[in-house]
């Protein structure tokens, strides 16, 4: 019954595609399907021993990124742009992911299929932390080179209607264009990541049973799935960020001497307006906006940097804390990189000193050979500590390294990037996100409170994301209200679809390892599974959906705009010419989103050299992530046609 779901699931993807795309659902395919070699080719790779598993990653990284650019856009100036522009910004963001990797000690063991690749693995020297790491870049390569694309798609349109166009003009005509999109573009990612955890988001919200004890919050922030969700978010926001800019310099030197002719767009979310002209008031009062803004976010991150400082948590009834040191020695002095030089037998302990608020506290670490349980800390590092009261004697073994100010220290300074490179747009961007997490982070108390609601609450969610998004960053406008209900209109199919293909697999939503702790030792174990899994597909949805519906909204804005004459039908079909586009980028935006964040499941498969394929790919873990991608960029294709006809209808009316 499973594949019975993901063949009809393809089929409608594929039909879809087609008809919706036509040319560009063609490219589109093509490009999908070189991602798609290419991941498999660097799976296979990852397990020769004379391939690194990182150098395979990135070669899978490079393929996706021309295969998008090249496959995408007609023009090979706008191409190579693209690809020169979001490669440059990728080096950077990968940069920043290596050092999280190694600051965090991030041992690329933080999921259920990791850790069962782990086990399988047919070489011992396979490091796992490359493997996540060359995850991080892939998952982030489409979503910046959508930006890209669109950035010189803007350009090209631009020198199309003013060949005299000035450089400086060019180039901020793409930098506004890429300020516009930010805003949605930036949930892209972190609601991939939310929709893949919707177990860990209420794991610590779930009413203890066998354990007698909650499952820590401290824990779900330090945990090393969410650093690895989060530092991939942050990245590749830092990508995108940096994308614009690079991609509109680049562009601007291929495209400032050719003839309008040779420019001919072949991938934009929205055609550019004039730039308003300002006063010298007005600069100066935008500068100041932009100035107490960033002054905001860093007195923000101090505060919170100072709480997380002081943070201690208490089990109920006092037996226990967990509470944050820092290491001053450690005894053998085994480091978190080394790797043994004969095979560990059984399980050694090491002894740290800690150094407490008011003490210093002699603490054991259980060493196992192992990423999957071990914790190994530097000294110097900031770490986690549970301290049992045994009632003679206090005891305190090594809980988990402390990741939590360092995620907010990048989180800060990626949004103080934000808004030095956008301004206004960029503060705009961060509010609207801000919104958009407080609203999903209600769900999960409110799910708990309401067993049997759990697709109404999601919807709910999802409603208040979509029109505090959309009024942050648009206003008011009948641009707003069209992508809203394009979106919408999107979120109702993918919901569908999910329902009915969650039916005929008979899938539990067991298949997340927080998930059946839920259901094993917690009374929330009559929750709807199934639905959970809906929703969770649902979220992980509605980032690419919010921005494919803007960009077509955008762009039949700027058409009335530009010719009110029009017909509605004409109108339409413009819509569509810039959705059709569009759709492509954003289908492979969340493809490779979900491929990086599950690389694992790529390299299973052929890791379990005793197991048939079939059984391998034939398992829930798999058959739901297989289903979650193809429910999301079905979404994302009718997504398109619903927002341009939305859309014309509302302009025409108003024109008339």
């Amino acid at each position: 019954m499973q594949q019975q779901a993901l063949g009809m699931l393809a089929l409608v993807f594929v039909t879809s595609v087609l008809a919706v795309g036509r040319r560009d659902g063609v490219r589109c395919l093509c490009a999908l399907s070189a991602c798609g070699v290419a991941c498999v080719g660097a799976a296979r790779a990852t397990l020769l021993p004379s391939v690194h598993p990182l150098a395979a990653l990135l070669i899978c990284a490079l393929v996706s990124l021309l295969a998008i650019c090249f496959a995408l856009l007609s023009s090979w100036r706008q191409a190579v742009s693209s690809a020169l522009g979001a490669g440059a910004a990728l080096i950077v963001s990968g940069a920043v992911s290596a050092f999280c990797v190694w600051q965090l000690k991030l041992t690329g063991v933080f999921n259920t299929t990791m850790r069962d690749l782990w086990y399988a693995m047919p070489r011992d020297h396979l490091g796992m932390h490359y493997i996540v790491l060359g995850g991080m870049i892939l998952a982030s390569v489409a979503v910046v080179a959508d930006l890209a694309i669109a950035v010189t798609s803007t350009m090209a349109a631009v020198k199309d209607v003013n060949p005299d166009v000035s450089r400086k003009a060019l180039i901020m005509s793409g930098i506004r264009l890429g300020g516009d999109v930010t805003g949605t573009e930036v949930n892209t990612l972190i609601f991939a990541f939310l929709g893949l955890n919707m177990g860990a988001i209420l794991l610590p919200l779930a009413p203890p049973d066998v354990f007698q004890a909650p499952f820590p919050w401290v824990d779900l922030v330090n945990r090393q799935a969410m650093a690895v969700g989060v530092v991939t978010a942050l990245a590749g926001t830092l990508g995108l960020t940096l994308a614009i800019p690079l991609t509109a310099v680049i562009g601007s030197v291929l495209m400032h001497r050719v003839p309008a002719a040779n420019t001919s767009a072949g991938c934009a979310h929205s055609s550019p307006s004039a730039a308003p002209s300002t006063t010298s008031f007005g600069v100066i009062r935008s500068r100041a906006v932009v100035a107490g803004s960033i002054g905001l976010v860093l007195l923000a991150t101090l505060a919170c940097d100072q709480w997380l400082a002081g943070m201690e948590y208490s089990y109920p009834g006092g037996k226990a804390q967990i509470l944050r040191g820092t290491v001053i020695d450690k005894t053998p002095p085994t480091g978190a990189w080394e790797t043994p030089k004969t095979p560990r037998r059984g399980e050694s302990l090491q002894q740290l000193r800690v150094r407490m608020a008011t003490s210093v506290v002699l603490a054991e670490n259980i060493i196992t050979g192992s990423p999957v349980n071990d914790r190994i800390p530097d000294i110097g590092e900031e770490v986690l500590l549970q301290i049992r009261d045994l009632g003679h004697e206090k005891h305190a073994t090594m809980r988990e390294h402390a990741r939590d100010r360092w995620l907010l220290r990048i989180a800060g300074a990626v949004s103080v990037l934000m808004l030095l490179v956008f301004g206004r747009k960029g503060g705009r961007a961060l509010l609207a996100l801000a919104v958009s997490l407080a609203v999903v982070m209600i769900l999960p108390p409110a799910i708990l409170a309401v067993h049997g609601a759990v697709l109404p609450l999601t919807i709910g969610a999802i409603l208040l994301v979509l029109g505090s998004t959309y009024l942050i960053l648009c206003g008011p406008t009948r641009k707003a209200v069209s992508a809203i209900g394009g979106a919408l209109a999107g979120i109702v199919l993918s919901g569908f679809l999910a329902i009915l293909a969650a039916r005929i697999s008979g899938l539990s939503g067991l298949h997340d390892q927080d998930l059946a702790a839920i259901h094993q030792f917690s009374t929330a174990r009559t929750l709807d599974f199934r639905a959970l899994l809906v929703a969770g597909m649902l979220l992980g949805t509605l980032g690419v959906v919010m921005d494919v519906a803007i960009a077509v909204a955008s762009a039949v804005s700027e058409v009335v705009r530009a010719a009110p004459a029009l017909s509605i039908s004409e109108i339409r079909a413009r819509g569509m010419s810039v959705g059709r586009k569009v759709m492509g980028a954003m289908v492979m935006a969340l493809a490779l989103a979900y491929a990086g964040l599950n690389f694992g499941l790529f390299i299973l498969p052929f890791a379990q050299s005793g197991s048939p394929l079939a059984d391998v790919v034939g398992t829930e873990r798999v058959t739901a992530e297989v289903m979650r991608l193809l429910v999301g960029i079905t979404a994302v294709v009718w997504t398109v046609p619903a927002t341009a006809w939305l859309a014309a209808a509302m302009a025409k009316r108003k024109a008339t």
